[in-house]
């Protein structure tokens, strides 16, 4: 079984950037975009790693992984992965929840209690379904 932390309180981006410490156009802005999944475009809750390195929001890669036709693949390079297995990225829920707490303070919020969650594989579609694009 895999440990994952609760959810993270849900953010806009535009209401989290201004805790980060380069503003736009200053050296080190870009890396803001460690806290935004590929695949939404939204600051993530629930940080995972995914078989390819990458980090993606729980539930944004696990709808990923269910169109893939012949096992997962890569969102960013459409590469196959080895596995559907994935695990809580613990170092970027960490950064997103001081930068919350730096933005509007979240009172009674612990970014160290954890929840045990059964790994599910994720189901392949039925024949049919788009495959991952």
């Amino acid at each position: 079984e895999i440990e994952f932390p609760p959810p993270l309180p849900e953010i806009e981006e535009e209401d989290l950037r201004p805790a980060w410490p380069y503003p736009h156009g200053q050296k080190g802005a870009d890396a803001f975009s460690l806290c935004v999944c590929p695949i939404t475009h939204e600051v993530m809750r629930e940080p995972v790693v995914a078989a390819d390195g990458m980090t993606y929001e729980l539930e944004a890669i696990r709808r990923w992984m269910m169109t893939c036709e012949n096992g997962p693949t890569s969102p960013i390079t459409n590469q196959p992965m080895a596995t559907d297995v994935l695990f809580p990225n613990h170092a970027i829920r960490s950064l997103i929840s001081t930068l919350l707490d730096v933005t509007k303070g979240v009172p009674g919020a612990s970014s160290t209690a954890t929840t045990t969650v059964a790994h599910q594989p994720c189901k392949r579609p039925s024949s049919g379904a788009s495959k991952c694009s």
